[in-house]
């Protein structure tokens, strides 16, 4: 029998153990084993991840991944890490540390205000269950990573935007999170709408996120991620470098119709409508 050119011959597929998407699969089976907790938790010591699950009836955009909880199938709402916080100059981690289970509270801290927000707002403690994974600091910003590859789109992390971010300044024209949009209550909130969707913009992004999220073949949602609608920014702040200190409105119509949908006072502006950018296109 003639021996084949080693060109012709087949060649399976190389497993790469370090590839995030097998870390994520392992990473997401592990995590789904724990055991689901209170929001928040009581303390605990250690670093590492954690995913946040919606579990209430007071969101109708958010009901499908409820329901879908109660049948056993977790998909988190958002997924976060606290890392030991010293291991990058060198030092031993120090694992005897709250450092995960303070993330989570501060978490809890923006849900409980919106809760408090006038007299009871749109989302409550007890509308979430919290899983965490503590994991050697090695592991924790790849472990994050995998984690948002192997849920995507994980809704408060990309499509709701805002949840986990540190406090704004105090500047009027601060512009509202998506998710303080969605979720009005915190106080760190800022004080203009958002600059690139209106409410019910965001609702209807929300329900397709949610949708494409409960989708099991990871390749066809990514085909429904890519083609989700773009939206053109609605204001922008002056150009740093611009003596006319006014906002840039680029779509009237929506700032407007945001502004009294808020009860806020109409600042100084001037119309852009020159100006179009994509919702990804700006950061």
């Amino acid at each position: 029998m003639a021996k084949q050119s080693p060109s012709k011959l087949p060649k399976p597929d190389r497993f790469n153990p370090l590839d995030p998407a097998a870390i994520g699969a392992i990473l997401r089976e592990r995590l789904e084993q724990e055991e689901s907790h209170d929001f928040p938790p009581d303390p605990f010591r250690g670093a590492g991840l954690y995913a946040l699950y919606y579990v209430g009836d007071g969101i109708p955009e958010y009901q499908p991944l409820a329901n879908e909880f109660r049948q056993g199938r977790h998909i988190p709402v958002y997924v976060g890490k606290a890392e030991s916080g010293n291991s990058s100059y060198g030092f031993e981690p120090d694992y005897n540390a709250t450092n995960l289970s303070d993330r989570i509270a501060k978490h809890a801290d923006s849900v409980a205000e919106v809760e408090r927000f006038n007299g009871g707002g749109n989302l409550r403690l007890v509308d979430f269950r919290v899983k965490f994974l503590s994991i050697d600091d090695a592991w924790i910003v790849l472990g994050e990573r995998a984690l948002l590859r192997a849920y995507r789109p994980v809704l408060w992390n990309s499509i709701v935007n805002g949840f986990g971010s540190n406090p704004p300044g105090t500047a009027r024209k601060n512009a509202r999170s998506v998710w303080d949009t969605m979720h009005p209550g915190r106080e760190r909130a800022g004080q203009l709408p958002n600059r690139r969707l209106t409410l019910a913009e965001i609702r209807d992004r929300v329900a397709e996120g949610v949708e494409i999220s409960l989708i099991r073949k990871d390749d066809v949602r990514d085909k429904r991620i890519a083609a989700m609608k773009r939206t053109k920014v609605i204001w922008s702040p002056p150009s740093g470098k611009s003596t006319d200190k006014r906002i840039h409105v680029a779509d009237e119509r929506r700032f407007l119709a945001e502004i009294e949908r808020l009860g806020l006072s109409v600042p100084e502006y001037r119309t852009n409508s020159a100006d179009e950018f994509s919702l990804f296109g700006e950061r």
